[in-house]
């Protein structure tokens, strides 16, 4: 159960980053209805199995919230992690940067995901794999669609030596991933305000130099870019 519920979770994190912050709640399921046409339930979310938590946080949140809206006013006092939008949960320029930092899983050379660029689109992405190969992951999304696979046993065993997340669950997700994007035209992540880019030194972390070899184009809330 653990295990089982903990995934939609994961798909709720990574849809709220690549909604530039804004949350969501994830339907599980959309209606179930009888052969007769009675609607059995309808509209079961992640955030019913944890109703009692959430309703928790989300009154904490709410709260500061609120303690922000009144202090709008006194902008030394105010704190910098709530906005007027109940939706927003996080700046959209810190929601970027984790999702450009996800691209490099993907786009760059060595990076554990990189078997999803033959998605022929931008994707961002992390695998994930436990010890003794009982669990293997692969959450990625697209500007588009944020999709997750886990290869495990119900009853839980090793998959088998080098089992990981980019070997075992990334091919998944890339066939579902195709198919799912039929019709859709390639787009880019798009850009809130606050960012801006560097050129860095992949291998310094630095500011590239006329002796660096390998260059990633980086993205910074700004303000935090190297000088």
């Amino acid at each position: 159960q653990i295990r089982g519920w903990r995934f939609p979770r994961a798909h709720r994190a990574f849809g709220t980053i690549g909604r530039l912050g804004k949350k969501l709640s994830p339907i599980l399921v959309h209606k179930v209805v009888d052969s007769q046409g009675k609607t059995i339930a309808e509209k079961l979310t992640v955030d019913s199995r944890f109703e009692t938590e959430q309703k928790a946080l989300n009154e904490e949140f709410e709260k500061k919230r609120q303690e922000y809206l009144a202090a709008k006013e006194k902008p030394e006092k105010v704190p910098p992690v709530y906005f007027d939008d109940p939706d927003q949960v996080m700046k959209p320029s810190t929601a970027y940067v984790i999702t450009s930092i996800l691209q490099g899983v993907v786009e760059e050379p060595g990076g554990t995901g990189g078997a999803a660029r033959a998605i022929g689109r931008p994707a961002a992405g992390k695998t994930g794999s436990t010890s003794g190969y009982y669990d293997a992951w692969f959450i990625g999304l697209t500007p588009d669609i944020v999709t997750g696979v886990w290869v495990g046993f119900d009853e839980e065993k090793s998959l088998g030596r080098g089992e990981v997340g980019g070997k075992a669950s990334l091919p998944i997700w890339l066939d579902y991933m195709k198919f799912a994007h039929e019709g859709l035209p390639p787009r880019s992540f798009p850009v809130p305000d606050g960012v801006v880019f560097a050129n860095i030194d992949n291998e310094t972390g630095k500011l590239v130099t006329a002796g660096s070899r390998a260059v990633v184009r980086q993205a910074f809330i700004e303000g935090s870019e190297p000088s």
